[in-house]
């Protein structure tokens, strides 16, 4: 048997774009904007530092959108 630990019987909890549930993809897109503020402050107060900073989910929800562009069939 195969357990989906956060699905969601209502159509509407998922994106129609990519499957996904989109409340997982706000909490991701909220959770990113306050990490690059957060860097953002932290490059101001100090200046001499490189901070780098990789977006995981912005990244890959490109494969979530348009996989044949990426070599899906």
């Amino acid at each position: 048997m195969y357990l989906t630990l956060y699905a969601s019987p209502n159509k509407d909890d998922y994106d129609p774009k990519n499957g996904c549930l989109k409340r997982f993809n706000d909490f991701a897109r909220y959770y990113n904007a306050l990490l690059s503020q957060a860097l953002k402050q932290l490059q101001t107060k100090n200046p001499q530092a490189r901070i780098s900073y990789a977006n995981y989910y912005g990244a890959s929800i490109r494969f979530s959108h348009a996989p044949k562009r990426f070599g899906e069939f």
